[in-house]
């Protein structure tokens, strides 16, 4: 653990293993901190807080570009701790690497922008005027899918604003985010602005959370989880910023690029191996060409390259841990046994195909009803469930038909329809013939259920400052 700047084991005998997805071995473990640990970071970042804020912002962007540069020069060993922890294509960490990266070069480039405004007054002896100043100590709560990135994403917006953090990742890849933490030592970020502490999820979160020093939480993770983080928040009125989950649908038109289409659903579903909370969950095809979009889907699928991730050949990896692999193939055989039909896949490759490792087969289900859960919930897998429409006002109600609304895909060569579509969908995100939607420059974030407040863009800044309102009487 990282706190005050200095690097530290617990001192006691609580541990965590951390496995290798796709060989089910041991890679190394962690001490757990405790409660008291969670506590002495957010004191370290309170103390740290006056100096940073204080300092100026073309000097909080220079480090944070010197933070861009570190994790470049180490994109691939980082990229290779990251496929050992989480067992995705070293292509997609690589692509993961770069990605933070751009992260902490945005917001270097927008803390220098001005943030603040002089309003029109109502009175010739007033002035008045609007400014933005750091929230204060940050806590970050991320998942395992994303190690560093997610990470990233938070920090480099609280950072550019003026804010310490402690950072809370998850336990299945702690030695991306330490990875990740070396870069900021190593790019001058300082004592005290950055402090990472592990330790069981439930009570440091607790811990931290309702902490009188912490002003904000930015949590990633699943909808339960975050309205139970929402209730400890609201204990000290504590800001909160919450990517949850998703379901989003695959809207292909009839109207389309078909090959486009299925190109790009081949990068939506299975990137990261459906493990992505805007990976396409649903496929909602127009029956005029929902028999030749399975076709060529299910024959793109079948040529997928499965394998350990270090393999540079690989295309699909394994699933994060044991109880990922059997809620997959659970909420598959339920289906079937409600009435889809497997075009592909529904096979636990485990022991099968390869000796070890939480390896599941790509998988197409058609015949398959908004009832059933692998459509109803998001799967984190590499399997798609595909259902058919035949008019406009059917594929919208297909895809509204959740609580939750994070990222939806559309395929159409209309304008007219790209735009009156989107309008439509209850999203907070929208892809337009494009399956990789992210980046550094647009705000990230979902609606409903899916969460609250955005990330990346110039919105990622302000979700770390507060306003401050000033009238001038002379």
């Amino acid at each position: 653990m990282l706190i005050g700047g200095s690097w530290f084991a617990a001192d006691h005998d609580a541990f965590k293993e951390v496995v290798d997805p796709a060989t089910e071995k041991d890679i190394g473990r962690i001490t757990y901190g405790t409660i008291a640990d969670a506590s002495r970071a957010v004191e370290a970042a309170a103390e740290a807080l006056p100096a940073w804020r204080a300092t100026p912002a073309t000097a909080r962007a220079a480090v944070l570009q010197q933070v861009a540069h570190t994790i470049r020069e180490r994109i691939e060993a980082i990229a290779h701790t990251i496929v050992r922890e989480t067992g995705k294509t070293l292509g997609d960490a690589r692509g993961e690497v770069r990605l933070t990266a751009d992260y902490f070069q945005w917001f270097a480039e927008q803390a220098r922008r001005p943030h603040g405004e002089v309003l029109s007054s109502d009175a010739p002896d007033r002035r008045q005027l609007v400014m933005r100043q750091p929230i204060g100590v940050v806590v970050t709560l991320t998942p395992w899918n994303f190690p560093i990135s997610m990470v990233g994403r938070k920090l480099a917006a609280a950072f550019a604003a003026g804010c310490t953090a402690v950072s809370r990742p998850s336990e299945k890849t702690p030695f991306s985010a330490i990875a990740l933490f070396e870069c900021f030592a190593a790019a001058g970020l300082p004592p005290g602005v950055a402090n990472l502490v592990f330790g069981p999820a439930r009570e440091l979160a607790v811990q931290l959370i309702t902490h009188p020093l912490v002003r904000k939480v930015s949590f990633t993770g699943s909808t339960p989880v975050g309205r139970s983080l929402m209730a400890l928040a609201s204990e000290n009125v504590t800001k909160v910023s919450l990517e949850l989950g998703g379901n989003a649908p695959f809207i292909v038109f009839d109207d389309c690029d078909l090959d486009l289409a299925v190109e790009r659903a081949m990068t939506a579903k299975y990137r990261n191996v459906g493990q992505s909370c805007i990976a396409a969950n649903r496929m909602i095809v127009h029956e005029r060409v929902a028999e030749e979009f399975m076709r060529r889907f299910v024959m793109r699928s079948a040529e997928l390259i499965i394998g350990n991730g270090q393999d540079e050949q690989t295309q699909i990896g394994p699933l994060i841990d044991e109880a990922a692999l059997t809620r997959v193939a659970e909420t598959v055989s339920e289906a079937v046994a409600a009435g889809a039909k497997i075009e592909l896949g529904a096979e636990v490759l485990r022991h099968k195909r390869f000796p070890a490792g939480y390896f599941y087969a790509p998988t197409i289900l058609s015949n398959v009803s908004t009832s059933m859960r692998v459509a109803s919930e998001e799967l984190f897998a590499p399997v798609s469930p595909i259902m058919t429409f035949s008019s406009d006002e059917e594929a919208v109600r297909l895809a509204n038909d959740t609580p939750f609304g994070l990222m939806a895909y559309m395929f159409t060569r209309s304008l007219k329809r790209a735009f009156t579509i989107s309008e439509a969908l209850d999203f907070g995100m929208v892809g337009i013939n494009d399956p990789l939607p992210t980046s550094v420059q647009a705000p990230f974030g979902g609606v409903k259920q899916s969460g609250i407040g955005r990330e990346g863009g110039v919105v990622g800044l302000e979700e770390y400052q507060e306003i401050k309102y000033l009238a001038l009487r002379f």
